[in-house]
């Protein structure tokens, strides 16, 4: 068998994961009573990860931070600063 070196891997037109942290770095940048619309993201996701690497993200204290969430539809979310 012959083994093929060499080969060129297409590069993707858009970086993985970029919305995602766009929306993360605002999120820190925030003040208390701004919001931000989610799209194309689920509850479960944008409470689960986003949020917990927000406040993770922020000066080494998790307790900086406090969001409210809420759902516009399944996969739209408006996520407030509270503190």
């Amino acid at each position: 068998m012959q083994i093929d070196k060499n080969i060129l891997i297409p590069k993707p037109k858009y970086k993985y994961n970029t919305y995602k942290w766009k929306c993360i770095k605002t999120m820190r940048k925030m003040k208390i009573g701004d919001s931000i619309k989610i799209k194309d993201r689920t509850l479960w996701t944008v409470k689960n990860t986003w949020i917990w690497r927000a406040k993770r993200k922020s000066d080494g204290t998790l307790n900086k931070f406090n969001f409210q969430v809420k759902s516009i539809n399944h996969t739209t979310q408006r996520i407030w600063r509270i503190k």
